[in-house]
C-alpha cells in the first residue's frame, strides 16, 4: 500500500500516516481533503486523514466507528461528506451510512441504506440527492438518498447489470452510466433508464471524466471480450456527445492503463498510474499523462513509486493529491515532473484531428487548430 503524494511542478509531499487502498478521498468546502478508510495489512481502517491544502500537512479526524473499505464517498451541498455501505474486519457488506461534519470533527449516523453493498457507485445529483448503483452483486437494486429528509427511496433498476462502471453527472441533470458493453443514461426526474447510442470500444476498469462542454471523456480501461474483462489494456479514449447522443473518437494515450485516474484541474486533465496489458505479475505504472483541453496537447509524466487503486483529488492551487493505492511496500515522498510536449496521435485524417480537438474544447475548432 501507498501513503500520498501531493502533485506539484517543484513541491514535495507529506505522507498520509497510514498507507491503503480501497480508501475514498473527498474534497471539503475549504479546499481540504477527507481520506476514508481502507486497507492496509487488514481489512477496514477505522482512522481518516485530513490533507490541509493551504499548509500542505496532514492531521488526523475524527475515527471512524469502526474499521470500513470498499465504501462509497461524496461531499453533500451544505459540505458534509457521505459515507455510505461497505465492509470491515467483518467482511459483511453494510447497509449503514454515516455523515462526517468537518466544521465539528464528528460522524454521525443516518438512515441506513434498504440493501446492503460494497464496490458500489456513489454520486450526487444536481438537487443534492445522492444516487447509489450497483455493488458487490450488480443486480442489487439502485436507491436514492434524500439528505433533507433523512430517507432512502429505491429506484428503477437499470435494464443492464452494471459492472466494472462509472457514473458522471450531465449538465443537465442526468446521469452518463459506462461500465463493459453498457452505455445508459439515467433521469433522475423521470427515475427512467434508456441506452445511448453505442461505445466506439466496450470497456471497464476505464475513467469518465465531465469536460467543460458538457461532453464526457472516457479513457483507456481493459477491452471487453465475450462480455468480460480480457488482458488488453485500452490507449484509445472515446467521447459521449450528450446533444447528439453519440461516442466520438477521442486522442490516444501515449500508453494503456486501466485502474488509473483522471482529475480535471482548470484545463489541464491528469491521468495518473494504472496498470499495464496481460494479466499475472504485471507491475503498476509510475507514469501520468496531462493533456491541455485548449491546446489539445498531451505531455507526459513520473510519479515517482509506481501505483494503481489510488485516489486523485484536485487541489485550489491547481496541484493534484494522489493518496494510497498499491504497489511496492514502500511509503516515501514524490513529486511529479513534466515531460517534453506530445501531440495527438493516432490514425486519423486531418478533419477527424480537428473535429477531436473542438470536441475537447469548442473554441479549438474556432481557431483552426491544424492537426500535427
Amino acid at each position: 500500500m501507498l501513503a500520498a503524494v501531493l502533485v506539484l511542478a517543484t513541491g514535495c509531499s507529506h505522507p498520509l500516516a497510514t498507507p491503503r487502498s480501497g480508501h475514498t478521498a473527498t474534497s471539503l468546502p475549504d479546499g481540504d481533503v477527507l481520506v476514508v478508510g481502507g486497507s492496509n495489512s487488514y481489512p477496514g481502517i477505522d482512522r481518516v486523514g485530513r490533507y490541509d491544502a493551504r499548509r500542505g500537512r496532514w492531521r488526523a479526524a475524527a475515527s471512524l466507528p469502526e474499521g470500513l473499505e470498499a465504501h462509497g464517498a461524496t461531499a453533500l451541498l451544505d459540505g458534509r461528506v457521505l459515507v455510505v455501505g461497505g465492509y470491515g474486519a467483518d467482511v459483511e457488506h453494510r447497509t449503514e451510512v454515516l455523515v462526517y461534519d468537518p466544521r465539528s470533527d464528528r460522524w454521525q449516523a443516518v438512515a441506513p441504506m434498504k440493501q446492503p453493498r460494497s464496490y458500489h457507485l456513489v454520486t450526487r445529483l444536481l438537487d443534492g440527492r445522492v444516487l447509489v448503483v450497483s455493488g458487490h452483486d450488480s443486480s442489487i437494486p439502485p436507491e436514492l438518498y434524500d439528505p433533507r429528509h433523512d430517507t432512502w427511496t429505491p429506484v428503477t433498476a437499470p435494464p443492464e447489470p452494471l459492472e466494472q462502471a462509472t457514473l458522471t453527472v450531465l449538465r443537465d441533470g442526468r446521469v452518463l452510466a459506462v461500465g463493459q458493453a453498457v452505455s445508459l443514461l439515467y433521469d433522475p426526474r423521470e427515475d427512467r433508464w434508456r441506452a445511448t447510442g453505442p461505445m466506439l470500444q466496450p470497456r471497464g476498469q476505464h475513467t469518465a471524466t465531465l469536460l467543460p462542454n458538457g461532453r464526457v471523456l472516457a479513457i483507456g480501461g481493459r477491452s471487453i471480450i465475450d462480455g468480460s474483462l480480457s488482458g488488453e489494456v485500452l490507449a484509445t479514449t472515446e467521447l459521449y456527445e450528450p446533444r447528439g447522443d453519440r461516442w466520438l473518437p477521442g486522442p490516444r494515450l501515449d500508453e494503456g492503463r486501466s485502474g488509473h485516474t483522471a482529475t480535471l484541474v482548470g484545463g489541464v486533465l491528469v491521468i495518473a498510474g494504472g496498470m499495464p496489458s496481460g494479466w499475472g505479475e504485471q507491475k503498476p505504472l509510475r507514469s501520468a499523462e496531462r493533456l491541455e483541453l485548449r491546446r489539445g496537447r498531451w505531455s507526459t509524466a513520473t510519479i515517482g513509486r509506481r501505483r494503481t487503486d489510488h485516489t486523485a483529488t484536485a487541489l485550489p492551487d491547481g496541484s493534484v493529491l494522489l493518496v494510497g493505492g498499491r504497489t511496492e511496500m514502500i511509503v516515501n515522498k514524490w513529486n511529479l515532473r513534466w515531460s517534453r510536449t506530445l501531440p495527438l496521435r493516432g490514425d486519423l485524417g486531418r478533419a477527424a484531428r480537428r473535429e477531436i480537438s473542438a470536441a475537447i474544447d469548442p473554441e479549438l475548432g474556432a481557431r483552426g487548430v491544424r492537426a500535427p
